[in-house]
């Protein structure tokens, strides 16, 4: 009788410790949403001509699968403008004076899939994303011409719409740093390639797409 009274109490005592150690994890909040703010450029891989930047703010949600793995989705929208002037355009005079201005909304939409190397209770954590990318970009061409006043005609203006939407490859690193239990602060750079172009054609349709978030974690 002793025995087992000095065994029950050799295994309470053992047992406490992992209790304690139980109590006091704070277990992975499952889902995730923020808001940043996301730069589009293609400037890395321009080997001349005239590169674009545009920024604008994001909004993400995600799940969280394991320690280690979660999902996410999530939509930037960017504007830019541009005023060329002046503006020759291809068979009007010189004598004409003109300007183009270019007006881009571009709209992206990636769904990722995210990886972290150390998911240990630290706060900064290294991870990879990886996934598809929908881009879509509207851009208005708004040309003005003001012929010289010694001809006697009126200024005209002409004005074309283009729009355009791609598939693509996204991968690249990420960072994450833990605030608190609830708040977090992510940084990402994804490269991205445009589906269905060869490789010999990568940097023609490759782009950088960088992003800064706060999330906040739930549920």
């Amino acid at each position: 009788m002793r025995s087992f009274t000095l065994l029950a109490t050799g295994l309470l005592a053992a047992a406490c410790p992992l209790v304690s150690i139980a109590q006091t994890t704070t277990p992975l909040s499952r889902f995730y949403a923020g808001v940043g703010a996301s730069l589009l450029t293609d400037s890395p891989f321009m080997d001349s001509g005239t590169s674009s930047t545009i920024l604008g703010p994001s909004l993400t949600v995600g799940m969280r699968l394991s320690p280690r793995w979660a999902v996410q989705a999530g939509a930037a929208l960017a504007w830019r403008n541009q005023l060329e002037n002046p503006y020759s355009a291809p068979g009007v005079p010189a004598s004409v004076a003109g300007t183009l201005d270019t007006h881009t909304a571009t709209l992206i939409i990636p769904v990722l899939g995210r990886f972290t190397f150390a998911p240990a209770p630290k706060r900064f954590h290294v991870e990879a994303l990886g996934g598809l990318t929908v881009l879509r970009a509207a851009t208005t061409y708004t040309y003005t011409a003001v012929p010289p006043a010694s001809t006697g005609q009126p200024s005209y203006q002409q004005v074309r719409r283009q729009n355009q939407i791609s598939g693509n490859i996204s991968l690249g690193p990420g960072v994450r740093y833990t605030v608190s239990p609830r708040v977090e602060l992510t940084a990402h750079a994804l490269v991205n390639a445009v589906i269905g172009y060869s490789l010999a054609h990568f940097t023609d349709r490759a782009f950088l797409n960088a992003q800064l978030s706060a999330y906040y974690t739930f549920g």
